[in-house]
C-alpha cells in the first residue's frame, strides 16, 4: 500500500452509529461499536478495484507479493461478530479501513489499553 515509504496509523475507539453505513459489499446496522480504524498515506484504490477488495484472493499485487486474504479475513470476522467493514480512499492520497465490531452491552468489563 506505500511502496515508497510513509505513515500508517491505527486508532482504536468507540463509535454510535445512529444511522446504516453502506459499502458495496454490504451493510453496517445503526448502533454502539468499538472500531479500529486503519489509516495509511499510499496509493490510494482506484473506484473500480473497491468493490472486489474483500474478495478471498482478490490482490492488486504482483504474483508472490501477497495473498488476498488480509481484507477478506477482516470482513469476515467483522459480519460474523454482527459488524462490518468500510473503506475510504482516494487514488494518490491513501486509504482508511475502518473494522466495526459491536461494543459490549456490559458496562462491568475492563476497560484495556494497549
Amino acid at each position: 500500500a506505500i511502496p515508497s515509504g510513509g505513515e500508517i496509523e491505527i486508532h482504536a475507539l468507540p463509535v454510535t452509529l445512529h444511522d446504516a453505513k453502506t459499502m458495496p459489499w454490504g451493510v453496517i446496522n445503526a448502533g454502539d461499536y468499538a472500531v479500529i480504524k486503519v489509516c495509511d498515506q499510499g496509493i490510494g484504490i482506484a473506484a473500480d478495484v473497491l468493490p472486489k477488495i474483500i474478495e478471498p484472493y482478490f490482490t492488486t499485487k504482483g504474483l508472490g507479493m501477497g495473498t488476498g486474504l488480509g481484507l477478506s479475513m477482516a470482513f469476515q470476522l467483522a459480519e460474523k461478530l454482527g459488524g462490518g467493514l468500510t473503506v475510504e480512499s482516494t487514488p494518490g492520497t491513501g486509504t482508511i479501513v475502518s473494522l466495526y465490531v459491536p461494543r459490549s452491552p456490559d458496562t462491568s468489563a475492563p476497560e484495556i489499553t494497549l
